[in-house]
């Protein structure tokens, strides 16, 4: 819609869409002391946590201006992130498999090799056969002979995002959620869109063109992620 409209996907499922974010407070051991936080310390810290969290971005559209956009806006953000683009489904779930090999959970990597995964929500391609009946995809966890179901999902964004939140959901099962991603969902046809997008499991939802990209939006996109993976050391409130 060119809003710059966010919608944030809380976990009881609710939204909220706001216009941008506003001040962050922090919570921390080191800052546990009456004192006015020296706006330096806390930037530092906010530094450090974005090297620890926000390493690998994959971004997702059939549009290569807009993957252009997209790659250039998150690196006014996140200047040290390493960037992958992909503009099929079925690209992204490649891209996906390379980075689990490339970085491993063991050696620290994230469980879909990503630590932010932005996808919209009109993809036009569909998966080959080898990705539908690869037994060690993340992305085959219905039952066999449903390819049907796989194919139209792989068509959309939300479809790659459930299929993402998926394995999430079996990951923290283990009792383990400190290296998931964040999903964004982004979409042209906002108003269209958002419902399914929301409903697909996506942490934060963009129309095109996306948010302005400044400190409060960089802020924001930490917390949620931290607040996902279940970081306790450093907390970043919702945004009022």
């Amino acid at each position: 819609t060119g809003t710059g409209r966010i919608i944030e996907v809380s976990s009881s499922g609710s939204s909220n869409t706001s216009k941008g974010a506003g001040p962050v407070r922090f919570n921390h051991p080191a800052l546990g002391c009456d004192d006015e936080v020296d706006t330096d310390d806390v930037e530092k810290m906010i530094q450090d946590a974005l090297s620890r969290e926000i390493r690998n971005v994959l971004l997702v559209d059939v549009h290569e201006i807009f993957l252009a956009l997209f790659t250039k806006s998150l690196k006014s953000l996140f200047p040290h992130i390493s960037v992958t683009t992909a503009r099929s489904g079925e690209e992204a779930i490649t891209r996906i498999e390379a980075a689990q090999k490339a970085f491993p959970l063991r050696d620290g990597g994230s469980l879909h090799g990503f630590d932010i995964i932005l996808v919209e929500e009109r993809l036009d391609s569909l998966p080959t056969q080898r990705h539908l009946a690869g037994s060690n995809s993340p992305f085959t966890h219905q039952a066999a002979g449903d390819d049907s179901v796989q194919r139209r999902r792989m068509t959309s964004g939300s479809g790659l995002i459930r299929s993402i939140v998926h394995g999430e959901q079996k990951f923290m099962a283990s009792g383990e959620r400190s290296r998931c991603a964040l999903l964004i969902g982004v979409s042209a046809r906002f108003t269209e869109d958002k419902d399914v997008l929301k409903k697909s499991g996506a942490d934060v939802i963009w129309a095109k063109p996306p948010p302005e990209m400044n400190t409060n939006q960089r802020n924001h996109l930490l917390k949620v992620l931290m607040k996902k993976r279940g970081r306790e050391d450093l907390k970043i409130p919702m945004f009022e």
